[in-house]
């Protein structure tokens, strides 16, 4: 718990619970993501080869959570149903 609210820089972690402390861990991580990430991109977009498009910061930053899902349609709504059915056990 102390070496959490170091690394955020509070001198008494007492009124925060472990959960909060967490979620400021993480939510200070992604702003210093954010920063070096836009600061890479600009670096790499300096030396791009002109045929080549440019970076964005996204494609620098490990914290960035990429969407990632299958489009629910007709045609594949009953593999969802199945899926859910064999999580219920029937």
């Amino acid at each position: 718990m102390w070496r959490i609210a170091g690394s955020l820089g509070l001198s008494d972690p007492r009124p925060l619970t472990i959960r909060q402390l967490l979620w400021m861990t993480e939510g200070r991580d992604r702003h210093v993501w954010n920063v070096v990430s836009q600061m890479m991109a600009l670096v790499a977009n300096c030396h791009l080869n002109k045929r080549r498009k440019p970076f964005s910061p996204e494609d620098f930053n490990p914290v960035k959570s990429k969407k990632r899902g299958i489009l629910v349609t007709k045609e594949n709504i009953h593999e969802l149903h199945n899926a859910l059915k064999g999580l219920n056990g029937g």
